[in-house]
């Protein structure tokens, strides 16, 4: 189900708020660092917050354009939409949890996240 734009922004700025908490405590707790250490952790706050943006946004865009049941891939009969899904992901910044439809096939018995 599609969330409210203003719930989306609250749960991105509350995400936001925790990274920049955990920012700040990391640099207390490092008073002598090196500019590279710096560097390497907040490239790793950043792959986190770039997660949390792109698990927003695939969700937002999977309630707002459901697929047609697609045609099983191993013996092309019609799928059935069975409800939305939890599944992680691969991408570019890591794994992202997402939350997608899910189509079953009751002939082979094999459910299917479609792409996209």
């Amino acid at each position: 189900m599609r969330k409210a734009r203003a719930e989306v922004e609250a749960e991105m700025r509350g995400a936001f708020e925790g990274k920049l908490k955990e920012i700040l405590d990391w640099e207390e707790a490092h008073p002598g660092y090196r500019l590279i250490e710096l560097e390497e952790y907040l490239l790793e706050v950043g792959k986190e917050i770039t997660g949390v943006l792109a698990e927003r946004v695939v969700e937002q865009r999977e309630s707002r354009q459901p697929v047609e049941a697609p045609v099983c891939e191993w013996c092309a009969e019609r799928t059935v939409y069975k409800g939305q899904k939890r599944k992680r992901v691969m991408t570019q910044v890591g794994e992202v949890a997402v939350e997608r439809g899910y189509y079953w096939c009751a002939h082979c018995r094999r459910g299917v996240f479609p792409p996209g």
